[in-house]
């Protein structure tokens, strides 16, 4: 082989090494982002008197079998813990229904906790205390008011010189 041959060569591995270096960063990126948790919330915003209903989804992201303790809080107060034995891409669903709240303004929050092996995972939800159809109310009366209050200022600032100009 003569030199240029060689250095082609060289240039050919370089290139392929520079390419295949990301992969596995890529890979171990990819893996700490998945997220074996997701949590529903139906309806979003309780009305007073209708109830929630809170779906929990625990997936097994590895490619083996192995369990998962998880843990289910309401309002910080433990309500469920328990072991799922769960294979490889399998899923586990609890679902919880919340009764329903007393009035506009009460909140409640809800938790899932889940640790396999060395790893450990939570999501956590929580109920809109009010319905956005009441904020863009209070929205809209404080644009009125102040609309109301400015062109109220603005007739008065104007109304004021000629009112003295005339004794």
């Amino acid at each position: 082989m003569d030199a240029t041959a060689i250095r082609d060569l060289k240039i050919k591995i370089l290139v392929v090494w520079l390419i295949l270096l990301p992969v596995p960063g890529a890979w171990y990126s990819l893996d700490l982002a998945a997220e074996p948790l997701d949590m529903t919330m139906v309806p979003h915003v309780p009305q007073p008197g209708a109830a929630t209903t809170v779906t929990s989804t625990i997936e097994n992201l590895a490619g083996y079998d192995h369990p998962t303790t998880y843990w289910f809080y309401v309002d910080g107060a433990l309500l469920a813990e328990g072991v799922a034995s769960l294979s490889s891409v399998e899923t586990k669903r609890l679902q919880y229904l919340h009764r329903p709240p007393a009035a506009y303004g009460d909140r409640a929050s809800f938790a899932l906790r889940t640790e396999t092996g060395d790893r450990e995972h939570m999501h956590v939800l929580a109920t809109v205390p009010y319905p956005p159809e009441v904020w863009s109310s209070f929205v809209s009366f404080a644009s009125f008011s102040t609309t109301v209050m400015s062109s109220m200022i603005t007739k008065a600032t104007t109304a004021a010189p000629s009112a003295r100009a005339t004794p």
